[in-house]
């Protein structure tokens, strides 16, 4: 079952990621997802209480007929999970609320994300803040390159696997690797040269 979710049940908003047609968020749901608890007849209704979720935002969802219709092809999907609908009460925009896609990784042990405020997904690396914000900020000049990166940093599962962009004038003592021809211990000559460096 889906619920309204009052908008200021929701707390610790982090941007993830923007596409063409949706922004996602990840929050602290504050009342938390239903459960049933007990065993044979006697069972109770609850809540976990205070859970990472993910709010969907569609560009152009302040109609509710558009909403609507979206809503309703996303939860005819198989195995897609909603939780409940909110509004924002600033940008009138409607939001699907959907589980953390990345819950079954985050343990406290990776320490907290310094953004979303919730466990990271690997140690100092949260998956939902850490790839968005890692593709901001820089640039190498060229849209294609910029775009090529951005695609390897949002990708990324673990801070050590993150690619950058590096601007040439950290790169010091530069100097040309010439590899060797074991058989006739000749200088091979390459088409693309080799070089070591220091990465201040």
């Amino acid at each position: 079952m889906i619920e309204w979710i009052p908008f200021n049940r929701l707390i610790n908003l982090q941007k993830v990621r923007e596409e063409e047609s949706e922004m996602r968020f990840i929050a602290t749901w504050i009342d938390g997802i239903r459960i049933i608890k007990g065993d044979l007849v006697e069972y109770t209704r609850s809540r976990i209480g205070s859970c990472g979720v993910n709010l969907k935002i569609l560009h152009g969802s302040q109609e509710s007929d558009f909403f609507i219709e979206k809503l309703t092809d996303y939860m005819e999907l198989e195995g897609n999970i909603v939780y409940g609908v909110a509004k924002d009460m600033v940008t009138s925009q409607y939001i699907i609320v959907v589980p953390d896609e990345f819950s079954s990784k985050r343990i406290s042990s990776n320490g907290k994300c310094i953004y979303c405020k919730h466990n990271n997904t690997s140690p100092a690396w949260c998956q939902s803040c850490d790839p968005w914000k890692a593709t901001q900020e820089w640039t190498s000049g060229n849209k294609e390159i910029d775009n090529s990166i951005s695609e390897f940093q949002i990708k990324a599962t673990e801070y050590e696997k993150v690619i950058e962009w590096i601007p040439y004038d950290r790169l010091i003592n530069m100097q040309e690797i010439k590899e060797s021809n074991q058989e006739t211990e000749e200088i091979k000559e390459e088409s693309n040269s080799i070089f070591m460096a220091t990465w201040l």
